[in-house]
């Protein structure tokens, strides 16, 4: 296994039976998305109305949102249609987080990542604002990281690259748009 996913069943449960529309937020760099990310966002879409992906607007070692994207639509085929992916349009994709979840109408689930608890403890406080957010951590992913997927582009190393790709997803010769020009 490459990660370790920790969606909390309870919570989950409760909001499954929940009748008001859930949406899921998967705010981070993603530069670029792996196969962990990517198994993060198909289990969200197996459990809320719709997964909204916010990519940070900033670069990571010269790799662009642009380039994420690019990453993201190797990917589309495989995730389900309720999954909407997004460069965020503030400085942090957390602060649009926290703006998207005034919306009392709509249970969220926000899913952070390694060390990211800290960024959500607000909610955790403020339980009387936040009825309707719950806050998950999605877990760490063995063996995958967003650093080792960059060096393997920029080295057009396929076989480190298909390493970090999801299951039905193939790296080959061909696949240029993962390289930066």
């Amino acid at each position: 296994k490459f990660y370790i996913m920790n969606i909390g069943r309870e919570i989950v449960q409760e909001l499954i039976e929940s009748t008001t529309p859930i949406i899921a937020l998967y705010p981070g760099k993603f530069k670029p998305p792996h196969a962990g990310h990517f198994d993060v966002v198909i289990k969200a879409a197996e459990i809320a109305d719709k997964v909204i992906v916010i990519m940070s607007q900033g670069s990571k070692d010269e790799f662009t949102p642009e380039d994420s994207m690019k990453v993201w639509r190797l990917y589309e085929d495989l995730l389900p249609g309720n999954v909407q992916i997004l460069i965020s349009g503030k400085s942090s994709p957390v602060s649009e987080v926290f703006d998207i979840i005034k919306d009392k109408a709509t249970d969220f689930i926000v899913l952070y990542g390694k060390g990211e608890e800290s960024r959500y403890r607000t909610i955790e406080k403020d339980p009387n604002t936040y009825s309707n957010v719950k806050v998950v951590d999605a877990g760490t992913f063995e063996g995958l990281h967003a650093t080792d997927l960059r060096n393997a582009i920029n080295n057009k190393n396929l076989e480190d690259i298909q390493k970090h790709l999801p299951k039905g997803i193939r790296c080959q010769k061909s696949i240029k748009c993962l390289y930066s020009e």
